[in-house]
């Protein structure tokens, strides 16, 4: 018996110290400035969300912050493999991908829980999140963050999905949502945001 409690404490305390780990790297990475900037208001439309950074795709593929330069407005949905809203809606953001093509939209896929507290990609998830593209017909581009890049939306993530609309140069064009929506609702989100990036040109 003495054992078997010695083993649960153990198991504990390599979570909490997991989590403890995450806390870290996000207040080491994330800038106390940063930290302040919030979606809305008039410094949105100069606050780059995502500022400089390295990823991969879920193929091993490099990419950072240059994506921004090949559409007016990128889409950016920040979604989990555990996430059901996140996974009922992707399949219309592959449609809306397709159907924006023409007025140079694109859309990105960040998959927020590939990455262990040691900058490792879990395997098992990058596997099921691969699982999930394929199902959903959500082909666009998906993303795993790097640490860094991990740490710095930590505080801007508040739930999966979030999603971030930014301009040619990663500036966030008005306010994140934070929830699933139909697609209805976003086609009217994407051609507010390309408007608003019409007028900032």
């Amino acid at each position: 018996m003495e054992r078997k409690n010695k083993i649960i404490l153990a198991g504990c305390l390599v979570f909490v110290l997991s989590i403890a780990a995450v806390l870290m790297i996000g207040n080491v990475f994330r800038g106390k400035d940063e930290s302040k900037k919030r979606f809305s208001g008039a410094e949105s439309n100069q606050y780059k969300p995502f500022g400089t950074f390295e990823a991969t795709d879920l193929e091993g593929g490099k990419a950072d912050e240059s994506i921004f330069e090949e559409a007016d407005v990128t889409m950016v949905n920040v979604w989990a493999t555990f996430c059901n809203p996140c996974l009922e809606e992707m399949p219309y953001l592959a449609e809306l991908n397709q159907e924006y093509e023409d007025k140079n939209v694109q859309m990105i896929g960040l998959c927020f829980d590939l990455l262990q507290p040691d900058g490792t990609v879990n395997e098992e998830n990058l596997a099921l999140a691969k699982e999930e593209v394929a199902v959903t017909g959500a082909d666009y581009l998906h993303l795993i963050p790097s640490i860094e890049l991990y740490a710095r939306l930590f505080d801007q993530v508040p739930g999966v999905p979030t999603t971030f609309f930014v301009d040619a140069k990663g500036n966030l064009l008005g306010d994140a949502v934070v929830g699933a929506r139909s697609k209805e609702d976003w086609a009217k989100l994407l051609d507010e945001k390309l408007e608003m990036a019409r007028e900032e040109k």
